[in-house]
This record gives structure tokens, C-alpha cells and sequence, in this order.
């Protein structure tokens, strides 16, 4: 009660006491002075007046006494609670540093590694082309050799030739001149029987000397046919050298072009991992101030707390003067009216109360006390685990279904089809046809078509399923990060982790252009998926599914729920169940912790 109640509660017990006719009994002797008087003395309504407002004093005393108990208590428990936050916001703090220094340690431990890679790459195409010219080299210098070697062997080839061919001549000059001296001799010997057999000596010399002649030309002869077989060896080990030096320098060509490759391949891995390390600096710098700010509202709010309680305090101390205070006056009031005669008077009747009103109230709110809890568990979102299938995979990132084919894409650009009912051995692989890095982060399928994200070139890919070597249309993303796609049935979306901001694709190609939208609410999304007209995405920061809603400019959580593993990917799907009732399933693609993917199939109740 206020102190006007406890003043007008005065009002009316002091008009009780002086409201009435005087009592017709004879006069009694009244004490001599106050300090002798006491309520056993005092006539019965005056008494029972004076109790009635001691008790009334004492009530209100007793109330302000719990009141200030109750106010202590609550103190004490806001206090501890103020520090328990203070205790929690210690310990965030404490782990975000330590995630913080952890990623620093790993950033830089990731940087010195490639820094080793790279440089142990470059020393190795150096030795590699220092090899090679040496060989080269040495090459050359054989192939000099060799064709110094051929010329000098031709140019004696040649000299000898044209010695054999003196010699020969000299040698048919003689045979001739030996040939007319025989025919001359001939002629004579009919003349000079005498002479025949001097001509017949001179005749078996010729023939000796022709003989010797004739085999040294065939030792010549035979020695033309060596140097010419010599030379044909030559020509063909010049030949051969020459072959070897062109596979040498094809080899080289083809070695230099795949550690050009290689260093592209590695520079853009690089760079991609770069700016992912920029984007979680970026991330994790906005995580930073958006703890300190929270971090300062949350004491702004306790130090307001703080000084609402002592205001509440020193409130209660002001009423527990106020109420000594009127326990003094009380006590003096109490004191005047034991000395004045008590008139007889009538209680004045109390107001009831309609006690039908108020059962109907209690009833009121225990119906809607009831009915919040009923509502919150009829439209709850749950999943219940269906089966499980491990995949015959490595380094799968997601997944998308066609109608017929679930579709597993892998980190190193590998695309498996699996069966929709037993995905446990592909049927199908396939690589994709592009060129450059290629890391698929996410898949969508919308009539016939494949859309892959690629996070190695930050661009999105189309092509058809049935020809995954040939892609169509090839277009950057609108943000720096991406890492989730999906299809609507009209447009393609995607969201950026980098921005945290999901984007609509008005249109397919690079110059089409694309529509932001916010998220009112701190998550980072990995998967996404359409189902009729609500956007189902996975929340790694929270470790929950979400069911998000959009308005205007804006995308809002309907509902979420947790599930027992992560996803790397989702899909939703729907199935007849036994009795021929469809029902929604939600497809879950995670990573065991040894490294293998499992396929979760959940039933979805909403």
C-alpha cells in the first residue's frame, strides 16, 4: 500500500472511533495523566480500533520488511547472474583469441609451406633446364664431332676416288699399249718364227702385269665398298644423334609446358587461397568488432541494471524511513485517541468480490498457457534418420539430384553418378571439360542442366548431363567467396561468405546481371536449396538447418532445427512411404572423421 492508502485507512478507523452517540453509562474516572493510561483501560471500540490499526501498522510493516527481503534476494541474484555473463563473455573472449591465434599459426604455417613448395618447384625446373642444356651440349658437340668426322671421311673418299680413277685409267692406258704391242708381236711372229717366243715371254709378262693390275683394283674396289659402308654408318649415327637431340628438345618443350602449367595450377590455388584467407581475416575481423560491440551494449546494459537496482534501493531505503516514520506517528496517533472516549460505531461492510470473474480469468490463461506449448510441439521441425550409405568417393564437396541421378561432385573435378536408391559404387564417371583449375564447391540441377560452382576461379559453370566434357556458358561470381548454390525453377542463386549475402541470377552468362539480398540474422551458410518457395540452407556456425523466408530485400528464419552431423551438402526430395503417403526427405551429404563420405537420408516432420 501506498502511504495515501495507509493515510485514508487512518482516515476511516479515525472516523470509526469518532462517528456514534456517547454511551449512556455512568462516567468513569480517567487516569490522571497519559503516562498511566494504557488500551486495557480504554473503552472496547477504542480498543478495538487501536488494534486494528496496530495490526494494519504491523501488516504493512511485515510487508515492506519482505518487500525489502525480496528486492535483496533479487539483487544478489542479478548480481550473480551480471557475474556469471561477465564469466561467459570471459571465456568467448578468451576462445575467440585463441581461435584467432590458431588461425594466425595455421595461415602462416600454410604460407611458409608453400613458400617451400613453390621454391623447391623453381629449384627443381632449374636443375631440371641446367640438365638439359648441359645434355644439349654435350649433344651438339657429338653431333659436330660426327659431322666433322663425315666430311673428313668424304673429302679422303673423294681423294681416293680420284686417285682410282687415275689409276684405272693409267692401268686401261697400259692394257691397251700392251694389247697393241701383243697384236703387233702377233703380227710379226708370222714374219719371224724366231721372235714368237721372245713376243710369247712379253706376252705372259703383260698378262702377269695386267693380272697384278686387275687385283689391285679389286683390292681398291673392295676398299671403296668399306669407306662407303663407313660413311652410310656415319650418316645413319648422325642421323640418329640428330632424332635424339628432337626428342631431347620435344621433351624438354613438353616438361617446360607442364611445369608452366603446374606453376599457373599452383598460382591460382594460391591465389584462390589467398583470398579465402582474406575473406576469413575480413570475417573474423568483423566477428571481432562485433563482439566488442556487443560486448559494450552488454555493459551498457549491466551498468544500467547496476544503476536501476540502486536506484530501486535507495527507493526502498527512503520507503523504510517513510514507514518508521509513520510508525512513529502511528504510535503518537495510537496514544492521543487511548485519551478520548470511544463512541460505539458500525463496521462499515467490505466490497466482494465476483468470484465467478475471476475463476473464469484463471481459466483464460491456463487454456493459453496450455495451448503456446501445444502449438510450439505440433509445428516443431524434427528429422528422423532413414538410412545411411558410405560412397565410393574421395574429397566429395556435393551433391544435386535430377529426377533419376544423384550426382557427387569431388574436390580434385571429378563428377560420379550414383543410383537414387543404392548409392553405394558409381555407374557413371565423368570430368568435367574446363580448363584451368577446378574445385566444385556446390552443384544444382534444373531440366537437364548442371550448374557447378567452381571456388578455384570464384565462376559458375553450366553444361549438360549427359555431355559433362562439353560446358556451356561460363560466368564470375558477383562476390569474392563463393560457397553455395542453388536453382528456384527461375533463377539461380548463390551466396558469397565473404559478403554473407545471398545474390539472385537475373539470367545465365557473364553479362547478366544479379540482385543482393541481406540476411537478417549472424550465420554462415555452406548449402542451400529450394523447396517450394522456402529456402532450406545449412548454418556451420550454428551447426542447425534453417527454413528462411523472404521479404523484400531480405531473407528471415521461419524455423531450424539441429542435426546430429554436419553437412557439407543437402537436398530435398520427396518419397512414397508404404502406404502410399508422400513424404519429404532431406538428403545430407557429410565426412566421417576418417575422411570418407556418408550419404544421411532423414524423414523431415514439419
Amino acid at each position: 500500500m501506498t502511504p495515501e492508502e495507509i493515510q485514508k485507512e487512518l482516515d476511516r478507523l479515525w472516523s470509526k472511533v469518532t462517528s456514534g452517540a456517547p454511551p449512556v453509562a455512568p462516567a468513569m474516572p480517567l487516569p490522571v495523566s497519559g503516562e498511566q493510561y494504557s488500551l486495557h483501560d480504554a473503552p472496547a471500540i477504542t480498543r478495538e480500533v487501536t488494534l486494528e490499526t496496530l495490526s494494519l501498522v504491523k501488516r504493512q510493516h511485515r510487508a515492506e520488511v519482505t518487500r525489502l527481503a525480496q528486492l535483496l534476494e533479487l539483487k544478489e541474484r542479478s548480481l550473480a547472474e551480471t557475474m556469471e555473463r561477465l564469466r561467459q563473455t570471459s571465456a568467448e573472449l578468451e576462445r575467440l583469441r585463441r581461435r584467432e591465434e590458431r588461425v594466425d599459426a595455421l595461415t602462416t604455417q600454410q604460407a611458409m609451406a608453400y613458400s617451400a613448395e613453390l621454391e623447391a618447384a623453381q629449384e627443381a625446373q632449374k636443375a631440371a633446364q641446367a640438365r638439359l642444356a648441359e645434355e644439349e651440349a654435350r649433344l651438339r658437340s657429338i653431333a659436330e664431332e660426327s659431322r666433322r668426322r663425315v666430311n673428313s671421311e668424304e673429302t679422303r673418299w673423294r681423294a681416293l676416288e680420284a686417285d682410282w680413277a687415275a689409276r684405272e685409267a693409267e692401268y686401261l692406258m697400259r692394257l691397251r699399249e700392251l694389247e697393241a704391242r701383243a697384236e703387233k708381236e702377233r703380227e710379226s711372229s708370222a714374219s719371224a718364227l724366231g721372235a714368237e717366243q721372245r713376243a710369247l715371254s712379253e706376252l705372259g709378262e703383260a698378262k702377269g702385269a695386267i693380272e697384278a693390275s686387275l687385283g689391285e683394283l679389286l683390292k681398291e674396289r673392295r676398299e671403296r665398298e668399306e669407306a662407303e659402308k663407313e660413311r652410310g654408318r656415319a650418316l645413319q649415327r648422325v642421323k640418329d644423334v640428330e632424332e635424339r637431340m628432337n626428342e631431347l628438345q620435344n621433351l624438354f618443350t613438353e616438361e617446360r609446358k607442364a611445369w608452366q602449367e603446374l606453376w599457373e595450377r599452383e598460382r591460382s590455388a594460391w591465389e584462390a587461397k589467398k583470398q579465402e584467407l582474406s575473406a576469413w581475416e575480413v570475417r573474423v575481423h568483423e566477428e571481432k568488432e562485433s563482439f566488442h560491440q556487443k560486448f559494450g551494449q552488454l555493459e551498457e546494459a549491466e551498468t544500467r541494471h547496476a544503476q536501476e537496482m540502486t536506484e530501486i534501493l535507495r527507493r526502498s531505503s527512503d520507503a523504510g524511513s517513510r514507514i518508521a516514520d509513520f510508525m512513529r506517528e502511528a504510535a503518537a496517533k495510537a496514544a492521543e485517541m487511548a485519551n478520548l472516549k470511544a463512541p460505539a460505531a458500525q463496521a462499515d461492510a467490505k466490497p466482494r468480490i465476483d468470484r465467478r470473474w475471476l475463476a473464469a480469468a484463471a481459466a483464460a490463461v491456463v487454456m493459453f498457457a496450455s495451448a503456446v506449448p501445444a502449438w510450439k510441439a505440433m509445428y516443431k521441425l524434427s528429422f528422423t534418420l532413414k538410412s545411411s550409405h558410405n560412397l565410393s568417393a574421395a574429397r566429395t564437396t556435393a551433391i544435386a539430384y535430377d529426377g533419376d541421378t544423384l550426382w557427387v561432385s569431388e574436390w580434385e573435378g571429378g563428377l560420379l553418378a550414383f543410383e537414387a536408391e543404392n548409392p553405394a559404387e558409381p555407374i557413371r564417371r565423368e570430368i568435367v571439360g574446363v580448363k584451368g583449375p577446378y574445385h566444385p564447391a556446390a552443384l544444382s540441377s534444373w531440366a537437364g542442366k548442371m550448374y557447378a560452382l567452381d571456388a578455384a576461379q570464384g565462376r559458375v559453370l553450366r553444361f549438360s548431363v549427359e555431355t559433362p566434357d562439353k560446358v556451356e556458358a561460363v560466368w564470375p561470381t558477383p562476390g569474392p567467396a563463393p560457397a553455395a548454390l542453388a536453382h528456384d525453377g527461375q533463377n539461380l542463386w548463390s551466396y558469397d561468405a565473404a559478403t554473407k549475402l545471398l545474390y539472385r541470377h537475373l539470367g545465365e552468362g557473364p553479362e547478366a546481371q544479379t540482385e543482393a539480398f541481406r540476411l537478417d540474422f549472424d550465420a554462415v551458410l555452406t548449402a542451400i536449396r529450394w523447396h517450394k518457395g522456402e529456402l532450406w540452407a545449412w548454418d556451420a556456425k550454428g551447426k542447425q538447418v534453417l527454413v528462411l523466408k523472404k521479404k523484400e530485400k531480405s531473407f528471415d528464419i521461419a524455423r531450424s532445427a539441429t542435426l546430429p552431423t554436419g553437412a557439407q551438402s543437402l537436398l530435398l526430395t520427396y518419397r512414397a512411404d508404404e502406404k502410399q503417403v508422400q513424404q519429404l526427405e532431406l538428403w545430407v551429404l557429410t565426412t566421417l572423421p576418417s575422411g570418407d563420405p556418408l550419404l544421411n537420408k532423414y524423414l523431415v516432420r514439419r
